[in-house]
C-alpha cells in the first residue's frame, strides 16, 4: 500500500469516520437484497420462490437476464447434473463475458451496493486465482489478496507457476492492527478448522468503520453443521460424508468442515463485531436463483487510536523526508500490493505448453489459451501499416528484419565463419527460423549461441534445434543476464524483446560492446517505452477520447477475464521484472552505440491491438477496422510532431560511425527519446 501523503492517518480516520455516520442500516438494504432477522424469516423469504420450476430443455438453453458484474444483458450458462441431482445454483450460472457465476456476482453486488467502497479503501480478498480478484485489482489498487500455502509463514511471497502470490493464514493474518477497511471472504471460511480465530483476525486487521463481507454453505438452520473436525493429534475426523471444494491449488480439493447456520452471526459478534446482519437475495432481472445468502458485519469502535495515528502521521513525515532525500519513488510506492499480469512473460512462458498444461499450471478455469496469441486486429493493423512501412527496406515483419541483417553481414564475411550471439533466446524459434534462412541461401559458416537464464527454456530450445536438423549450428549458455561476461568475439549480437527486462542494463550493453566485433551488427527488436509497458500521462490523454467511444463489450481484458470501464495503466513490474528499464534502453544505446538503421513505431494503438483487448475487435467488421485506423492515424501525427514518443523499435547499431537509415526525418533515435523527470530517474516503473 502506498504512502501517498504524510496525512493519510488523519484522512483515513475522517473517512472512517464518516463510513460510520453515513452506513447503510440492515433495514435500509437495497433490492434485491433483504434482511433476515432469524431463521424463519430466512424460510420464508426463500418460501416465497418456492414453486417457480424450469424445465430440462429450458435449462439446457440457458436463462436470459443482466450481470451485474459486467453490465451486459447475457444468457447464463446452467450446469446440469448429468445424474438428475438438482442443479447447484450457486456454483452455476456464468456470464458468458466476465465468467462470474451466481454466488460470486452475488457476493460483489452486495459488495458494491451494501458496502459503497471507494476506489481508496484498502480490501483484503482472501483468493488470488479468481475473476473475482481480477475484477477487483482492476478498480481499487490498494487492494491485498492471497492464497494459503501451509508451508509459508504469513505475509510470505509464493513464486507458483504463474506469479508471486502472498501467502496468509487467516487465523495469523500478517497485517497490523486495523490497517484494512474491507475484508472479503467468499466461501473460505468453511475450509477453515478453527474459523473462530479468523473472525477475532478479521475484526483485528480492520479500521473503525470496515466492514466484513463473507459468503459460505448455509444450512438454513439455526446452528452450524460440523462436516469435520481435526482431533487433538490433528488428524481429520469426519462425522458426515465429506465434501470437498474446488481448489485452483490442487487437483485434490479442499475439505469443507462446516455448514454454516444462524449461529454465525453470534460468532461474529463474539469476535468484536458490533453490527451483524444476513442478507438474502434472489432475483429474476441479475438471475440469481436458488437460496443466496451472504453475511455482513460492520466494526463501529476499537480502531486505530488516536495515539498511533498521531505517531503514524509523524512518521510519514519523516519518511517522505527521507525519500526526498534519496530521490527513490522505488521505496515507497508499492509495499505489499502487486497486479498478477505479467502478460509478456506468460507468452515467453506458455509457448512451450501444450493447451491443457497451461490450464493446469494456471490454476484458473476457464482460460482461453488462444488469447496468448496475437489478435486478428494486430494482423490487419501490421499488415495495412507496419509491413508497408518495412519493406521499403527490404523486409516485411520483425523476423525478416533480423534475417535481412545477419544474411547480409554473413554475405560480406567471404566464408569466415560467423558467431551469433542471441539474448534472451528462450526456446530459440526465432533463431531456428533465420538458421533456416541462412541455409535457403547455403551460407553455412554461422554458429548460434543462444544466452538465456531460464533452464527450461534452453533446454527446450535444444529439443527444437534437434528436430529442424540444426544441432551442428547451435551452441547454449545458461547463464545469469546481469553477470554476463563474454569469453569470445561475435560477428551479431540479437535482443529480441529482452533488453528492457534487464536489471544491470548497463553492465549487460557494455559486455555486448567489448564483445561485438569492430564491424559486427547489434540487431535489436525492442520495447522502448514507459517503464513496466505503462504510458506516460500525454499517452493517456490521447488515448481516453478513444476509450470513451469504445463500445462496453470491447472492455473486456482477456488475460486478466475482467471488464475494465476505466483504462487501467497496469504496472507490469509490480509482480514481476516485465519492461522495467524499457525508457532507458534507447539513451543507453545512444551512449554506446552508433545507429545503422532505425525504426520506430506505435504508441496507444497497442492498446487496443493487443492480447488484452484486442482479442475483442473482429478484423473484418468496417467499424472496427475504421476505428484501428483512426488511432493509427493519432499516433502517427503525435509521433511526427513530438508529443507523442514511439514505444517499440527495430535498429541496428555499430561500434564504429556509420551512416544512419531512418524510417522518417522526424523520427531520429535523439527525438524519440522521452525526458523522464529527475525524480523518476532512478525508479524501475516510470512516474505516477
Amino acid at each position: 500500500m502506498s504512502r501517498t501523503s504524510s496525512f493519510e492517518p488523519l484522512k483515513r480516520a475522517y473517512g472512517n469516520w464518516q463510513r460510520k455516520r453515513n452506513r447503510i442500516l440492515p433495514a435500509e438494504l437495497p433490492p434485491p437484497f433483504f434482511h433476515a432477522k432469524d431463521i424463519d424469516a430466512v424460510k420464508n423469504y426463500f418460501s416465497e420462490f418456492a414453486n417457480e420450476q424450469m424445465g430440462l430443455s429450458e435449462l439446457k438453453q440457458g436463462i436470459r437476464g443482466s450481470c451485474f458484474v459486467c453490465k451486459s444483458d447475457v444468457v447464463f450458462r446452467v450446469d446440469v447434473p448429468t445424474d438428475r441431482n438438482p442443479v447447484n445454483w450457486r456454483e452455476t450460472l456464468a456470464c458468458p463475458h466476465c465468467k462470474f457465476i451466481n454466488r460470486w456476482r452475488g457476493c460483489l453486488n452486495a459488495f458494491e451496493v451494501i458496502c459503497e467502497p471507494t476506489v481508496d479503501d484498502r480490501i483484503y480478498l482472501t483468493e488470488t486465482f479468481s475473476p473475482v480478484y481480477q475484477n477487483l485489482a482492476g478498480r481499487f489498487p490498494l487492494l491485498v489478496s492471497s492464497e494459503y500455502f501451509p508451508d509459508y509463514a504469513s505475509g510470505d511471497m509464493v513464486q507458483t507457476h504463474v506469479m508471486p502470490v502472498r501467502n496468509e493464514d487467516v487465523t495469523k493474518l500478517s497485517f497490523a492492527d486495523a490497517s484494512l477497511d474491507v475484508v472479503l471472504c467468499f466461501d473460505v471460511l468453511e475450509h477453515v478448522p478453527d474459523y473462530r480465530s479468523a473472525l477475532k483476525e478479521f475484526h483485528r486487521v480492520l479500521d473503525t468503520g470496515g466492514q466484513l463481507v463473507i459468503s459460505v454453505p448455509f444450512s438454513f438452520e439455526q446452528e452450524t453443521r460440523i462436516r469435520a473436525r481435526l482431533d487433538e493429534a490433528g488428524n481429520i475426523e469426519h462425522l458426515v460424508e465429506p465434501s470437498y471444494h474446488g481448489d485452483p491449488l490442487s487437483d485434490q480439493g479442499v475439505l469443507s468442515y462446516y455448514d454454516f447456520g444462524m449461529e454465525l452471526l453470534d460468532e461474529m459478534r463474539v469476535a468484536g463485531f458490533q453490527e451483524c446482519f444476513l442478507a438474502c437475495y434472489k432475483s429474476k432481472e441479475w438471475v440469481y436463483l436458488g437460496d443466496n445468502v451472504v453475511f455482513l458485519a460492520r466494526k463501529l469502535s476499537g480502531g486505530a487510536k488516536k495515539s498511533i495515528i498521531a505517531r503514524s502521521v509523524f512518521n510519514n513525515s519523516l519518511y517522505q523526508v527521507r525519500l526526498i532525500g534519496e530521490k527513490s519513488a522505488e521505496l515507497f510506492r508499492y509495499t505489499v500490493q502487486f497486479i498478477p499480469w505479467q502478460m509478456h512473460r506468460l507468452v515467453k512462458h506458455y509457448a512451450t505448453k501444450g493447451t491443457g498444461e497451461i490450464q493446469a499450471e494456471h490454476g484458473v478455469p476457464d482460460i482461453d489459451p488462444a488469447v496468448f496469441e496475437l489478435p486478428d486486429i494486430f494482423h490487419y493493423w501490421s499488415n495495412k501499416y507496419l509491413a508497408t512501412g518495412m519493406s521499403r527496406f527490404g523486409f516485411s515483419n520483425p523476423e525478416d528484419f533480423f534475417s535481412h541483417y545477419a544474411t547480409a553481414y554473413i554475405k560480406d564475411s567471404r566464408n569466415q565463419q560467423v558467431r551469433i550471439l542471441s539474448i534472451g533466446s528462450g526456446h530459440c524459434e526465432l533463431e531456428i527460423k533465420i538458421a533456416k534462412k541462412l541455409l535457403q541461401w547455403q551460407l553455412n559458416g554461422f554458429i548460434f549461441e543462444c544466452l538465456d537464464d531460464n533452464s527450461e527454456l534452453i533446454g527446450h530450445g535444444k529439443v527444437e534445434v534437434e528436430k529442424a536438423g540444426l544441432a551442428d549450428h547451435f551452441q547454449f549458455t545458461c547463464d545469469e543476464f546481469n553477470r554476463w561476461k563474454p569469453f569470445r568475439k561475435y560477428g551479431i549480437v540479437l535482443a529480441n524483446q529482452s533488453l528492457c527486462n534487464m536489471q544491470n542494463l548497463e553492465g549487460l550493453l557494455g559486455a555486448v560492446k567489448s564483445a561485438l566485433k569492430p564491424d559486427g551488427l547489434f540487431i535489436v527488436s525492442e520495447n522502448i517505452g514507459r517503464n513496466a509497458r505503462m504510458l506516460w500521462p500525454e499517452a493517456m490523454d490521447a488515448l481516453q477520447p478513444f476509450w470513451d467511444e469504445l463500445p462496453h463489450r470491447y472492455r473486456y481484458n482477456r488475460i486478466m477475464n475482467g471488464q475494465e470501464e476505466q483504462f487501467i495503466n497496469h504496472d507490469l513490474t509490480i509482480a514481476g521484472f516485465e519492461a522495467r528499464r524499457s525508457q532507458d534502453v534507447l539513451p543507453l544505446l545512444l551512449e554506446r552505440f552508433n545507429f545503422k538503421f532505425f525504426f520506430p513505431y506505435g504508441n496507444i494503438i497497442f492498446a487496443f491491438i493487443d492480447r488484452p483487448f484486442g482479442h475483442n475487435f473482429d478484423a473484418n467488421a468496417d467499424w472496427d477496422k475504421g476505428f484501428v485506423d483512426r488511432v493509427h492515424a493519432r499516433d502517427e501525427a503525435g509521433m511526427l510532431s513530438g508529443e507523442l514518443k514511439p514505444v517499440s523499435m527495430m535498429a541496428v547499431l555499430t561500434k564504429g560511425k556509420t551512416e544512419m537509415v531512418l524510417r522518417h526525418p522526424a523520427l531520429t533515435p535523439e527525438n524519440c527519446v522521452r525526458k523522464v523527470p529527475v525524480e523518476d530517474q532512478n525508479g524501475s516503473r516510470g512516474a505516477a
